[in-house]
């Protein structure tokens, strides 16, 4: 992107979830063009750090599914599943780009499913026949009805009662 068409900056701060993070992370991206070109244009010689932690949340997502799965797991490989509604599984970047991010990482395995595609093996949740060591659920509750809880994804409540 020119940062000559930049005619705006959006930061989100809605950290509660992947899409939260990503969305935080372009927003510095967008940030950082839209200061570059504040600076030039208006002569201020203030540096602002767009790369800061704080504002770059995903590692630190991503660190928290791993301690997760370390607490219960220990040395076993990850396999960390992202879920998510069907219908927006191919349609949220942020859930992909987390699910990717985790695939890169040596010994982890990420996949990106929905409720409907998971059972249950003895105590434990699978996809695709492999147990998963951490879910993370990213759904929005408004969304799913009490009938879908009690059949199509109730292999997520099983354990959580467990």
């Amino acid at each position: 992107m020119n940062p000559d068409q930049l005619i705006g900056y959006h930061s989100e701060w809605n950290l509660v979830c992947p899409g939260g993070y990503d969305d935080q992370r372009m927003a510095q991206e967008r940030g950082q063009l839209c200061w570059d070109r504040v600076k030039n244009i208006s002569g201020i010689d203030i540096e602002l750090d767009f790369d800061h932690p704080l504002l770059k949340p995903v590692p630190s997502f991503v660190d928290m599914l791993l301690r997760a799965h370390r607490l219960r797991f220990h040395r076993e490989n990850p396999f960390i599943l992202m879920v998510a509604e069907k219908d927006t599984l191919d349609k949220v970047p942020e859930n992909i780009n987390v699910v990717k991010d985790l695939n890169r990482m040596e010994g982890v395995t990420a996949a990106l499913t929905s409720p409907e595609e998971l059972e249950k093996q003895g105590n434990r949740v699978s996809y695709l026949g492999r147990p998963a060591t951490v879910i993370f659920l990213d759904m929005n509750n408004e969304k799913v009805t009490l009938k879908q809880w009690q059949t199509d994804f109730r292999c997520l409540i099983i354990p959580m009662q467990g």
